[in-house]
């Protein structure tokens, strides 16, 4: 059996993305700049052939695989766990917003990149289930996966703002 290659792509910019705002699970759409950024990493993804495309079940998500999926003529596999982690009460909320109400522990934990929770009604991403690891480790039926050396970094380049 050879190794698999997984090429992850995040989805592209969303209006709460341009305006600083925690998405979390909120199901937001791509902005113009989104579908524009979708349709650029399809091109640049399909020379790499995928043999399957999944996608968390959010719109902005599937927004951004739809277009790769046309262009591969692939249907795109959509499933919960690989949403973005749950942020709970931060939802819609901006940083500014958010740093006026947090704690001064929560905070400088926070702006130090630590694993917090994102609010009393979320989860950390440690301790999210239903998560795209749990969909690596339980998921579909992959072959065994080995890094890609250029995918991400053509994608990022690809989407960069």
């Amino acid at each position: 059996m050879t190794a698999a290659q997984l090429i992850v792509l995040r989805h592209g910019r969303t209006a709460w993305n341009a305006t600083g705002r925690f998405q979390g699970q909120a199901d937001i759409g791509l902005d113009d700049r989104g579908r524009a950024q979708a349709e650029q990493a399809a091109e640049v993804l399909a020379e790499l052939a995928p043999t399957a495309i999944y996608s968390s079940d959010l719109s902005r998500a599937r927004q951004t695989a739809v277009p790769l999926a046309a262009r591969c003529g692939l249907p795109v596999h959509t499933d919960e766990r690989l949403r973005e982690i749950h942020v709970g009460s931060w939802e819609g909320l901006t940083i500014d917003d958010l740093l006026v109400q947090l704690d001064d522990d929560v905070k400088r934990a926070y702006l130090a990149g630590e694993d917090v929770r994102r609010s009393p009604t979320s989860r950390t991403r440690n301790g999210s289930t239903g998560s795209a690891s749990s969909w690596l480790c339980f998921g579909p039926s992959l072959p065994p996966l080995s890094p890609s050396q250029d995918s991400g970094g053509r994608a990022r380049a690809t989407l960069r703002r």
